[in-house]
């Protein structure tokens, strides 16, 4: 059997548009802060924007996804160009399933701190942000 890229194309399309409406419901459960004001519509828009960018670093489980999307949307929608984000996000010696944890645990709160200031948004821990 060969897959062709228009079959893979066609198959990211279905999952984001499936995932999508998971990720926002995640989004309005656990993080209202972050949403607050936008439509659904708009919502599920970026959503779907974050979900190819994270595919863009070679991410394809669910959780990286996931935690593309909500860093994005609660550190600031160019978290991944600050660079300690940026070096591991596009680091090849780092697999994509490890990406997060390297970078959770080499990163000190205080520069998520600064770059969530930066941003226009709030620590993931922040708990004035629940």
């Amino acid at each position: 059997m060969t897959i062709r890229g228009g079959q893979i194309d066609r198959f990211k399309k279905n999952a984001e548009e499936q995932f999508a409406p998971e990720i926002a419901e995640h989004l309005e459960k656990e993080h209202p802060q972050a949403i607050a004001g936008m439509d659904r519509e708009v919502v599920l828009s970026r959503v779907s924007r974050e979900l190819r960018r994270g595919q863009g670093y070679g991410f394809e489980r669910k959780l990286d996804l996931l935690t593309f999307v909500v860093l994005a949307f609660v550190i600031g929608p160019q978290f991944d160009v600050q660079p300690t984000v940026a070096g591991v996000l596009n680091d090849p010696g780092i697999p994509p399933e490890r990406k997060f944890d390297f970078l959770f645990a080499n990163t000190p709160r205080e520069e998520w701190d600064l770059m969530a200031t930066h941003s226009g948004g709030s620590a993931p821990w922040d708990e004035r942000s629940r």
